[in-house]
């Protein structure tokens, strides 16, 4: 059985250098009420994970604070007729400080 190697101009890009080259941004992760709202939040991006601590401003690449905004759940809610909906709301509670990188397609 024959394996695939990588040809030159092929290689896989070096993900440490592309994340220290993305822009960053400066984020504050809330406490919330619980257990779990006291915990680092662990942020994964292709596979690579970073844990934010909460409490304190932190930098962080701008592919992390993407899944950050885009962390969602979902809770089962009554509506006002009585029929059950689904209501859709961040995971963490968290501020922007600054302005936010722009990113060039």
């Amino acid at each position: 059985m024959q394996t695939a190697k990588a040809q030159p101009g092929h290689d896989v890009p070096n993900l440490e250098a592309t994340l220290a080259a993305e822009p960053k941004v400066k984020v504050m992760i809330h406490e919330q009420e619980g257990h779990e709202g006291q915990k680092d939040v662990f942020l994964g991006v292709n596979g690579r994970g970073i844990l934010v601590k909460r409490g304190f401003e932190v930098d962080i690449p701008f592919s992390y604070y993407m899944v950050l905004k885009e962390a969602k759940y979902e809770i089962p809610v009554k509506a006002d007729d009585g029929t059950d909906e689904i209501k859709i709301i961040p995971r963490f509670a968290f501020n922007v400080i600054g302005t936010l990188p722009t990113m060039e397609a």
